[in-house]
């Protein structure tokens, strides 16, 4: 953006990084949100779709979705790192796209319920498990109360409950599935029969044990070298 001192040249890349963070969470939950209603799988597991048919309203609404938490997360985030003549604008921000997400978290409740009962049937097998959506909704709650009186350590902690919840709720749905086939459910790929080797689990198994605390390490050490409010001078990007 900075590279070339021009005003042209600035509009199209801030346009382009905007449109481009739109469609990294927009198409995540739309693939996401196609696994979680299930695809036209043949007895050879093959994909017997159509590219429309991956745009279907619930894919749609799972990346709308997404796209809302991302946006009401992120912006909680940079709640933290801007001075005060932003954070009221940011503020804002996060009030609406937390209220976005709450009216589409209901629409894709009220769709699984009476359109998709296959991904509740955990819940009559695991009573406990019905702990996940208690605390999900609470987390939604607590994000929208903290979000509209400006409490903003709440609220992220909230958001953060909220996005594990929502990934909780994902792979319960799921389970023991990882791809549901429509229309026949005997030609889903599973857990038991999609699985590698136990040799090679074995190794996935040392290789993220290894890689899982590097990861958490860096990540500590970028957040706490960039701690602190961004103050906006000529040298800012």
């Amino acid at each position: 953006r900075r590279k070339v001192e021009n005003a042209k040249w600035k509009i199209i890349w801030e346009k382009s990084f905007m449109i481009s963070s739109y469609l990294a969470p927009l198409l995540l939950g739309i693939a996401f949100g196609n696994v979680l209603w299930g695809l036209q799988l043949d007895s050879t597991h093959e994909y017997r779709g159509t590219f429309i048919g991956l745009l279907g309203p619930f894919p749609l609404m799972v990346g709308l979705t997404t796209v809302a938490l991302f946006y009401c997360h992120g912006a909680l985030y940079l709640s933290f790192k801007t001075s005060e003549e932003l954070r009221d604008r940011i503020l804002r921000c996060v009030r609406g796209s937390s209220f976005a997400f709450a009216i589409f978290f209901v629409f894709l409740s009220v769709s699984v319920f009476f359109a998709n009962q296959r991904m509740l049937r955990n819940y009559s097998e695991y009573s406990w498990l019905y702990i996940v959506p208690v605390v999900t909704v609470s987390s939604l709650a607590a994000l929208l109360f903290a979000s509209f009186k400006g409490k903003y350590i709440l609220a992220i902690s909230a958001s953060s409950i909220l996005i594990i919840g929502m990934i909780a709720l994902g792979g319960i749905s799921l389970f023991p599935e990882i791809v549901p086939a429509l229309p026949e459910s005997s030609n889903s790929l599973t857990i038991f029969f999609a699985a590698s080797s136990k040799r090679t689990l074995e190794i996935m198994l040392w290789i993220a044990g290894a890689g899982i605390p590097l990861v958490v390490i860096y990540t500590y050490y970028v957040h706490r070298i960039f701690r602190g409010v961004v103050k906006i001078d000529e040298t800012s990007y």
